[in-house]
């Protein structure tokens, strides 16, 4: 199952505006970032969202985008050591992951209920529930 070019094709564009603005969010002055929850919920959340985003984007390439997540995780980690006021730490790094990973997760699922249900719409599998006499 392959989703459709124009799917993909915003789906990644999403990924990458969600990685510019996880970028600018991460990098900008502590009092000037956005906050919706704890630390941790929204790194893992924003990180499901990227890692949900290019899964559908890239459905075939999932462990390249698996890795793609963990170095941009420790890039903005590791890129906030350079500001005065900020510091990457490894709980962080880790929720990021985490999240990319939920996501990447959800992506792989969905394709998967998507490529099996196409195959019984065109073999035309009639399944018989309990069909054994239970």
């Amino acid at each position: 199952m392959d989703y459709p070019r124009a799917l993909k094709t915003a789906s990644a564009i999403a990924a990458w505006g969600s990685v510019a603005f996880i970028a600018f969010a991460t990098m900008s002055p502590i009092q000037a970032r956005p906050h919706l929850s704890s630390q941790g919920i929204e790194h893992l959340g924003a990180f499901a969202l990227v890692g949900l985003l290019f899964g559908i984007a890239h459905p075939r390439r999932l462990p390249l985008v698996a890795a793609g997540i963990v170095l941009v995780s420790g890039g903005l980690e590791a890129a906030q050591h350079l500001t005065p006021d900020r510091h990457g730490k490894w709980v962080d790094f880790g929720m990021k992951v985490l999240g990319g990973g939920i996501g990447l997760g959800l992506a792989a699922a969905i394709t998967l209920s998507l490529e099996l249900f196409a195959l019984r719409r065109r073999q035309r599998i009639k399944l018989k529930p309990f069909s054994d006499g239970i």
